[in-house]
């Protein structure tokens, strides 16, 4: 059960960790690998981290490497966005790469913006390019703002994805979004 996973994970000692890494590894149920990942990044980040890093990079599944890119994002490990923006560039799944940018926006890191904004910009997939400027939506307000009015003014960008923008800036409570949005209208 879930809720057994949660009970392994607050125990010390190697014997708790290497229950939870066959589980993560093993479990036939998707959901128990998932819970499983969950709880040795929430307590056991630093001595698992090769382990979390291999479930989202590797795993056949991209539900689990997905899973993995949030357990990791709650983490306090040094570099989990240089960790985040290389899943969100280089996987396969397009899932796994939007969900990347959300997670990495999730960590209000100083500069996730810049990587998130290239997402934007050179993603092959529709798609993900929406749902990273969703994500530079989920940016502490100030930084939200900048980035989404970046993408709303960049030529480049295609029509629908400065749509996106448009709509995720409306959608900020912020005064000084009402203001840009106004300078926009007039």
């Amino acid at each position: 059960s879930l809720s057994a996973l949660a009970s392994i994970a607050v125990h010390q000692g190697d014997e708790a960790q290497q229950t939870l890494l066959e589980y993560a590894e093993s479990a036939k149920r998707t959901r128990i690998r998932k819970e499983s990942i969950f709880w040795l990044g929430q307590t056991r980040a630093s001595t698992a981290s090769a382990t979390i890093l291999a479930f989202m990079f590797d795993d056949e599944n991209p539900e689990i490497r997905e899973h993995a890119a949030f357990s990791w994002s709650q983490t306090d490990v040094e570099n989990r966005d240089a960790d985040l923006i290389r899943l969100g560039v280089n996987d396969a799944s397009t899932k796994v790469r939007a969900q990347a940018w959300f997670w990495l926006s999730q960590t209000a890191l100083p500069h996730s913006e810049v990587a998130i904004t290239r997402a934007v910009a050179d993603d092959s997939s529709q798609y993900v390019r929406n749902q990273a400027v969703f994500a530079l939506s989920q940016l502490p307000e100030d930084r939200a703002l900048d980035a989404l009015s970046d993408v709303i003014e960049d030529p480049k960008s295609n029509r629908r994805t400065r749509k996106q923008a448009l709509f995720w800036l409306a959608d900020l409570d912020s005064d000084a979004a009402m203001e840009y949005l106004d300078k926009l209208l007039d």
